[in-house]
């Protein structure tokens, strides 16, 4: 009988590189029959009961801190010895769907131990529910696997082999169970050094843990103690932790966003500059995906005309006019998001404006006003939500940035050195907050089909005619797509991406002048002060320099 060859998937291919690593690991197990009644006692008495999952996690995580054991890995690199960590981090696996297959994936918790019960349910729902490729980890970890065979295991030998990457990438546990399905595994594999599960918990309390060990790291002995020890765990600190649960410690993740809870505020979208171009298409793309959108900007009728728009699509809208360069304009915002029993868990910064012309010619208190906008707003706004976000370990930011981020901008110099500010900050944010479950996005679109080319000047140019040109809903869509991605930077568009591209592999000493003589044109003031256009003043000189129209 002639079958049919089926190829292997990311996801398969994935599972198998990690079976490579993990057969070649001298594992024994030690099971133990545990008796956890109080335990099971405490939780059937809640109306809200945590997972049972939850609370061996969090068993076992107090357990490795007592345990050095637990924490320790065997290393290669640079030369073989044991590694110790300061703290655990568990490694989950979950059963996803992913292009139509099952697929198992791992999610990492740093220190459950410090965690509370209801912190790490909504860890995992959310590990459950979310799109796949909208988790970091799962996203990585299936692009890794799409990577020839020879990389990819390559790769995965120096992350398990290398102390600090080890326990960053794959954690210092693992934990994979059945015992929902009415089954349980005996024979598990991991490269970690302890994996743990556990069968069906009977109704008296009663229950099979094993712990799967790496025998180079630690002895039958120590493990058997430590099982000893985890029932004891079980039916004190975490029974007691369960016993005194309330309504309040549900955890806001667990609530999607856009419905209502009666315990917290609701999370929104905030959008500065949502009355046109970017920042109201994307204020429109974030409303049909069920949140609330807080419209920010300085025109009252620009801004109910985007709320009623969000309105007839059935979405939910808030306008807040106000002026962004006020100091005041955090404070407003605070006071509206209170009213509305709103939290902000998504700031969109996408307010900003910019002048084309000789640093010496443009008046200079509109070069400063684009450093109020464009610079003093969007990083105000910014330190002043995050710490917020990341608190509640969710959420994130959306700065817009732009091509002009990447050069020095002769005449455009004030908005080109603000975008690259907006950048440089962005990314700067992206790496601090990305173990804290916040994500902070700078997009870098090219010229867009807005309003800002026009009131610019920018349209005259001929460094911005030659761009093709983004629509807003185009750049949006990026945007959007690419935050809940969790992108650090997102660039709309290949011509924006060739202009980078090209930017960085010119020198500056043949750059700039290209970029001055592309926004120059000849009935522009003259840069010398004088007043007269440059074509009938300093023409001649400037050519010369490089910078004039040809």
């Amino acid at each position: 009988m002639r079958g049919r060859p089926i190829k292997l998937s990311a996801a398969r291919r994935l599972v198998g590189d990690l079976m490579r690593f993990s057969i070649g690991v001298p594992r024994v197990t030690v099971q133990r029959q545990m008796d956890i009644s109080a335990l099971h006692k405490a939780r059937a008495g809640r109306p809200d009961r945590p997972s049972w999952m939850v609370l061996f996690l969090k068993g076992y995580g107090l357990l490795s801190m007592e345990t050095p054991e637990f924490r320790r890995a065997y290393v290669k690199l640079p030369r073989p010895q044991l590694y110790e960590y300061p703290g655990s981090i568990a490694s989950v696996a979950h059963e996803r769907e992913h292009e139509g297959e099952r697929v198992v994936l791992l999610s990492t918790i740093k220190q459950p131990e410090r965690r509370s019960l209801a912190e790490l349910s909504a860890l995992l729902q959310e590990a459950r529910s979310r799109p796949v490729l909208e988790i970091r980890e799962f996203r990585r970890a299936l692009k890794i696997a799409r990577l020839p065979a020879p990389l990819r295991r390559l790769l995965m030998w120096l992350s398990l082999n290398m102390g600090r990457q080890r326990g960053h990438r794959f954690g210092t546990f693992q934990l994979s169970v059945y015992s929902g399905l009415g089954a349980e595994s005996l024979n598990p594999l991991t490269p970690l050094t302890t994996i743990f599960n556990y069968g069906p918990i009977g109704d008296d309390g009663s229950v099979t843990v094993r712990i799967h060990y790496d025998h180079r790291v630690m002895d039958g002995a120590n493990v058997a103690r430590a099982l000893a020890r985890f029932e004891e765990i079980l039916n004190g600190e975490i029974a007691d932790e369960v016993a005194i649960l309330s309504e309040v410690d549900k955890p806001p993740i667990a609530t999607p966003i856009g419905m209502t809870s009666q315990q917290s505020p609701r999370p929104a979208i905030v959008v500065v500059g949502a009355s046109r171009g970017i920042g109201r298409a994307i204020a429109e793309l974030a409303a049909r995906d069920g949140a609330p959108v807080v419209l920010v900007a300085r025109s009252i009728e620009s801004l109910h005309v985007v709320q009623a728009a969000i309105g007839q699509a059935g979405g939910e809208a808030f306008s807040l006019p106000v002026d962004l360069a006020s100091p005041d304009a955090a404070r407003i915002l605070d006071e509206l998001l209170s009213r509305e029993g709103l939290v902000c868990d998504v700031l969109v910064n996408s307010a900003g404006y910019g002048l084309r012309g000789a640093a010496t010619a443009l008046p200079i208190a509109d070069q400063i006003g684009m450093i109020d906008v464009n610079v003093r707003a969007l990083a105000a706004l910014t330190l002043h939500l995050l710490p917020g976000m990341v608190a509640r370990g969710r959420g994130g930011i959306i700065n817009l940035a732009s091509v002009a981020s990447f050069t020095p901008g002769p005449y455009m110099a004030m908005y080109y050195a603000s975008k690259a500010f907006v950048r440089s900050f962005s990314e700067a944010l992206y790496q601090e907050t990305r173990r804290t479950g916040v994500t902070v996005t700078c997009v870098a679109p090219g010229p867009v089909s807005t309003e800002f080319l026009e009131k610019s000047g920018a349209n005259r140019a001929a460094l911005f005619k030659a761009l093709p040109k983004a629509t807003p809903e185009y750049v949006a869509k990026c945007a959007w797509r690419g935050f809940k991605a969790r992108r650090r930077l997102v660039i709309p568009g290949i011509s924006a991406s060739l202009a980078i591209l090209m930017a960085g592999l010119l020198p500056s000493a043949a750059l700039l002048p290209l970029v001055g003589r592309l926004q120059l044109r000849g009935n522009d003031p003259c840069p010398c002060g004088s007043g007269k256009q440059l074509k009938h003043c300093c023409r001649t000189g400037h050519a010369k320099g490089g910078t004039a129209p040809a």
